[in-house]
């Protein structure tokens, strides 16, 4: 899940997402699984569907750890850590506690797969090529110049990246 939304998220960024004529040349299928993954990492109802379909996948999984983060987050502020009488909120414990555990059993799950040696180097080198926003819009207007013709196409609904994380600072 983690993968995927790094993917949707750069797929749909505004330098690519702009490029209606190179995705005209994607099958609709190709289109259709997109629509579908964008839905599914969408941040509509608190990231909904990404929650239903990661509570219903057993085995290896790799969660959005920032959705869960800020679940974490949102129970810490939004429970009191006392309640009557100067009692500890035992029931806050518990809730995070439960997420947590949920966090470490994932953690503790291996894949049932070996790393693709050869993909891992690449993607290493990748962590290399750093290019600014400047330069990734540079590359999309080479591509495809600008055009003052409007064309109809649905937009493409990014996950909110900020939404992630949001409350928590470095």
């Amino acid at each position: 899940f983690n993968t995927l939304m790094a993917v949707i998220g750069g797929l749909c960024h505004s330098a690519i997402s702009r490029l209606k004529e190179t995705s005209s040349f994607l099958s609709q299928d190709v289109t259709k699984t997109l629509n579908e993954m964008t839905d599914l990492l969408s941040s509509c109802s608190n990231y909904s569907n990404y929650r239903r379909v990661f509570s219903e996948c057993t085995g290896f999984k790799i969660p959005i750890l920032g959705v869960h983060l800020k679940d974490l987050v949102s129970l810490n502020e939004a429970l009191p850590d006392y309640i009557e009488d100067k009692k500890i909120n035992l029931n806050k414990l518990q809730q995070l506690y439960s997420r947590i555990s949920e966090l470490i059993q994932i953690q503790a799950s291996t894949p049932p797969f070996e790393a693709n040696k050869d993909l891992v180097h690449l993607l290493t080198l990748s962590l290399d090529l750093y290019y600014t926003e400047d330069e990734i819009y540079e590359l999309s207007y080479a591509k495809e110049p600008r055009t003052h013709r409007t064309v109809s196409v649905p937009p493409c609904k990014p996950p909110v990246v900020v939404d992630w994380a949001s409350g928590i600072t470095p």
